[in-house]
């Protein structure tokens, strides 16, 4: 409200009127005069104002805070900045320092529309801080241009982080973490670490171990926070464990939806002298030729031991508790195991005991009692009685055992052997012929020869008939008649047979049989054939 002054001139002044009070008048002014005694009166004054370009533009907010995801592609919207001047003049936007454009950002000079730029985009930046300028035009009046006034505002812009990178193990290809067998439950086993290019909760990792296929329990477990693998068990290098365990651990970030990460690496039990040599015999026992001479080995005695390295590496040495003299005569090679003679025997028997360390610290051991047996020198082999056995004659189908073949002679060879050491031997030679057996019969090529019909008046030594037979033994046959006398047939040459004697009749009403009797007469065994033979004798009138 302007206030109301008084002058000695009676006149009165309106002072601190401007344009932007919107007074466009002022009705009942009181006026004070000096007079006195004072008195008041009342006036009705209108004042006119002029506008004037004294204003400069003012921001809706001092300050702008949108977020942007960190995707963005170009063209995106910021924000838009809003300002307005009292004088009623026209506002422009820009970037201090003049220009539409800083950075990845521009803003539109009229609307204050603050977007990317149309370029490719990286904001990889938390947050980028933009300072915008309101710019009046002086359109308000009269020579309002001559005057410019301006005005800034801050815009931050926050970039929104989107969950598109998984957690990474960098260092995954340098994990070779060792653990001692028997080591504790929860014993350390190394550290992982996991980064996420994500900011915020999308960039936070936790851990956690994942569980092989077919696995009952897991062998180690993790803090989810920190990355460090423990032990979940105690460990046996020789037992179901191995040398070797795989592990996987599985980093998760905290975005929505989680990505995560793995790392499978492998984890190296190492050895602990917990397992001492075991050897491949009880009590070893040998015989020992009293003529061995000097440096010969004598026996190798061996043992193993599961234990790796110079836990598992065996050294061997030789003691005789029983009578120390006894090891006067032999001596053991270390790596190796064999014992050795060093001195000529002169006793029966000798009694020593091996050990076998390892190279463990501290040395784990196992021993073995050998006994020596010395034996004489095996000089004479045992005789036969006679240099030459045979001939000897047996059968070719003699029952003992199973007959192996039809040759007639085998010539062997036995040998006599003892039992010392060396053992000796002599050998003899054998003769023995086979005498075969007729165990092969004759086969006829026809079962029954007949009828066969003799003329009457057949002269003697007529041919009667052919037969014919197969053998593999040498054969010879034999007629015996079974029939009437009044003929008779014998052999002329092998297989055929002739008539002998025939006493003339003019027809014999019944035929005549003969039995034929082939058979080996070399052989004590005769093998017999019946062959049927029917001859019919005839009157020469029926012919």
């Amino acid at each position: 409200m302007p206030h109301v002054y008084n002058n000695t001139a009676h006149e009165a002044a309106l002072v601190g009127l401007s344009m932007e009070d919107g007074l466009r008048g002022i009705q009942n002014a009181v006026i004070f005069p000096t007079g006195e005694p004072s008195k008041t009166g009342t006036a009705t004054v209108r004042i006119y104002t002029k506008n004037k370009n004294d204003e400069e533009p003012k921001f809706s907010q001092q300050v702008y805070t949108p977020n942007v995801d960190e995707n963005a592609g170009p063209n995106t919207l910021v924000t838009t900045v809003v300002a307005s001047d009292k004088d009623g003049d026209n506002v422009r936007f820009g970037f201090v320092g003049g220009g539409t454009s800083s950075g990845q950002f521009v803003i539109e000079e009229i609307t204050g529309v603050i977007r990317l730029h149309g370029k490719s985009i990286s904001l990889d930046r938390d947050k980028y801080e933009l300072n915008v300028t309101a710019m009046d035009d002086g359109a308000c009046c009269v020579n309002g241009d001559a005057t410019i006034h301006t005005s800034t505002a801050v815009v931050v812009v926050f970039i929104t982080d989107v969950n598109d990178n998984k957690p990474v193990f960098k260092d995954c290809g340098t994990y070779y973490p060792k653990v001692e067998e028997g080591a504790p439950n929860g014993s350390p086993v190394i550290k992982v670490h996991a980064t996420d290019e994500d900011k915020g909760v999308n960039g936070q990792v936790k851990y956690s171990i994942v569980q092989q296929p077919n696995q009952k329990g897991t062998k180690f477990t993790v803090d989810e926070e920190t990355g460090e693998v423990s032990t979940n068990k105690v460990f046996d290098r020789e037992g179901d464990d191995g040398k070797f365990v795989s592990v996987t651990v599985k980093a998760t970030d905290q975005g929505e939806p989680s990505l995560e990460g793995v790392c499978s690496f492998t984890v190296e039990i190492t050895d602990v002298n917990d397992n001492p040599p075991l050897f491949d015999r009880q009590k070893y026992v040998e015989n020992v030729k009293q003529d061995a001479s000097i440096g010969t080995n004598i026996l190798r005695v061996s043992a193993s031991d599961e234990d790796a390295d110079n836990n598992g590496a065996i050294v061997y040495s030789l003691s005789a508790p029983s009578n120390p003299s006894d090891l006067e005569y032999f001596e053991i090679q270390q790596e190796s195991g064999w014992i050795v003679l060093r001195k000529p025997l002169d006793r029966e028997r000798y009694r020593l005991r091996v050990r076998a360390s390892d190279r463990g610290s501290p040395p784990s051991y196992a021993d073995v009692d050998v006994e020596l047996d010395v034996v004489d020198r095996n000089n004479k082999p045992p005789l036969w009685d006679v240099s030459v056995y045979g001939p000897i004659h047996i059968k070719e189908n003699v029952t003992v055992g199973t007959v192996v073949t039809s040759r007639e002679t085998y010539k062997l060879e036995a040998m006599a052997q003892d039992k010392g050491y060396p053992p000796l031997s002599r050998t003899v030679e054998v003769q023995i012929d086979v005498v075969d057996r007729a165990n092969n019969p004759p086969v006829w090529d026809h079962v029954v020869y007949g009828p066969i019909y003799i003329k009457e008046n057949m002269p003697v030594g007529a041919k009667v008939v052919s037969v014919k037979a197969r053998s593999v033994n040498p054969i010879q046959c034999l007629v015996a008649p079974c029939g009437t006398p009044d003929i008779s047939i014998l052999a002329r040459h092998l297989w055929e047979f002739v008539l002998c004697t025939l006493t003339p009749k003019t027809r014999i009403a019944r035929p005549d049989f003969f039995l034929l009797v082939c058979g080996c007469p070399s052989s004590p065994d005769y093998l017999l054939l019946l062959v049927m033979s029917q001859l019919t004798v005839g009157s020469t009138d029926d012919w």
